[in-house]
């Protein structure tokens, strides 16, 4: 259990400084950091599965049907591409049984941990947001 959490706040922290990261830090791999919570993602499933900590329930019984259906149905469209498909049905589905997994994980404490971080990091984010909407 200690390490699908550790792995959360590792995806929770990749979250909130991929951007940077991909556009400061380290702009030659921005290609390579955008799919780099991907790993992190498999993993929290895995560890999840293995501990039975992946729900079942009608929330993500849908999120596979639609992900099928759009799955399906961009198939059809007059300039199909089945990379491009993959990644769709990634940005857009492989992420969001995470909450799933997070609720079934977390406890109390650990939500409010995440939250005050998040909470301390608004105060700066709210500054860069201002500085980059004032940059010519």
């Amino acid at each position: 259990m200690l390490l699908i959490k550790r792995l959360i706040c590792l995806y929770f922290w990749l979250l909130i400084f991929e951007g940077a990261l991909r556009k400061w830090a380290l702009p030659s791999l921005s290609n390579v950091l955008l799919v780099v919570r991907d790993p992190v993602v498999l993993a929290i499933y895995a560890l999840a599965v293995m501990k039975k900590r992946f729900p079942s329930n009608a929330y993500l019984t849908a999120i596979l049907v639609l992900a099928a259906l759009s799955f399906t149905a961009s198939l059809f469209v007059a300039r199909a591409n089945l990379i491009v498909n993959f990644y769709g049905l990634r940005c857009n589905f492989f992420h969001l049984p995470l909450i799933f997994v997070i609720r079934s994980v977390f406890i109390l404490a650990d939500v409010k941990r995440v939250g005050t971080w998040t909470l301390l990091l608004a105060v700066p984010m709210a500054a860069l947001l201002v500085a980059q909407f004032q940059a010519p």
